[in-house]
């Protein structure tokens, strides 16, 4: 069984360096493959658009793809979609990536999984998956989805997965919606699976520059409500001498590590166009048209990004709240079309 546990200081500080030495060397240790963009699920937040155009790469495809990331030394693949598992071709691709001896993390939401899978997934021993649940009953979590009986089945993967041995995170966003179901949701995934889970309150606008999904935005006095109660919680499961800022699981929390986008981490469309980060939607290149190292190595969008990196933000420097803050460039970009621009969310946040 493959044990992940990146979230223990110690193992993440290894993890932390090699990204460093990554970033420096300018080697793509982590890409995210988007397989697809189409979802059974319609969560109303969601960045992705659905109906988006354009061939997905077959599966000869991603094997001359697989083939040159190995050899520029990519490590981990995050395999994401859409949901991946309405590719008919699905396992297949995942056997591959096996074959070739990457790490790999599953992203999705759970639902189309059996017994079938199950077993299929014993064998494949992922890293790990993430698995998105809104909220702790059927009313919150399929309200949010736009599907009936979503939150069965997904809680349904989320334990058989957990009870056969696989790292299961699960991950939510903090939204009106869902946010005073805090507790009872911490409660729900304690009782599902051991991995700690992820959260943000940080909704991205959609690929398509609509900030459609802003209305589900918490607003500050929620924000204050969520983490009074998050406080509670954790000073309950701790002791009184708990603070917010100790470790919480929430990917907000973890230590801030510079923006890996286009230094050792890229993101790839289902259609083969290359982004320095799944959030910056600048097209660097189209693995079809040209290789991913020329694209990595020589494309104009890439060496901008580069070069932004050493540029800093003087809102943000100047600002004493910047060493809580996990500013993206990427929510940037989707937020106002500039990368060297704060982030109104994180802004508002870090304040409160």
């Amino acid at each position: 069984m493959v044990e992940s546990r990146l979230n223990e200081k110690e193992d993440y500080s290894v993890w932390q360096e090699l990204r460093s030495k990554a970033k420096e060397e300018l080697i793509p240790m982590i890409i995210t493959l988007e397989l697809t963009y189409r979802c059974n699920l319609r969560c109303k937040h969601c960045y992705v658009e659905f109906d988006k155009g354009g061939e997905e790469l077959t599966i000869s495809e991603l094997d001359g793809l697989l083939d040159e990331l190995k050899e520029m030394g990519t490590f981990l693949l995050i395999l994401t979609g859409g949901e991946i598992f309405l590719r008919e071709d699905i396992k297949d691709i995942l056997i591959m990536i096996k074959q070739k001896g990457f790490a790999q993390r599953i992203f999705s939401n759970g639902t189309l999984f059996d017994n079938s899978w199950y077993d299929f997934f014993d064998d494949l021993q992922p890293e790990r998956f993430e698995i998105s649940m809104y909220g702790s009953n059927p009313e919150v979590h399929d309200s949010i989805t736009g599907k009936a009986g979503s939150f069965e089945r997904t809680a349904n993967a989320v334990r058989e997965l957990s009870s056969r041995g696989h790292e299961v995170v699960v991950k939510t966003v903090w939204m009106k919606d869902n946010y005073r179901d805090f507790v009872n949701w911490m409660n729900m995934v304690e009782e599902l699976t051991e991995a700690v889970p992820l959260w943000t309150s940080i909704i991205a606008p959609l690929d398509n520059g609509s900030f459609s999904n802003r209305k589900y935005i918490l607003t500050n006095e929620q924000i204050k409500e969520l983490r009074d109660t998050q406080l509670e919680y954790f000073k309950n499961k701790y002791g009184e001498e708990y603070k917010i800022d100790d470790s919480t699981p929430c990917d907000i929390q973890i230590p801030s590590i510079p923006c890996s986008a286009g230094f050792s981490y890229a993101g790839i469309s289902p259609d083969g166009c290359v982004y320095p980060c799944i959030q910056i939607r600048l097209k660097a290149g189209n693995i079809r048209e040209e290789s991913f190292r020329k694209i990595w190595n020589d494309s104009k969008i890439m060496n901008f990004i580069r070069d932004l990196s050493n540029n800093p933000i003087d809102e943000c420097s100047k600002c004493m709240y910047n060493k809580k803050c996990m500013r993206c460039p990427g929510i940037s970009w989707l937020e106002s079309g500039s990368l060297s621009v704060a982030n109104w969310q994180f802004c508002r946040q870090v304040r409160i």
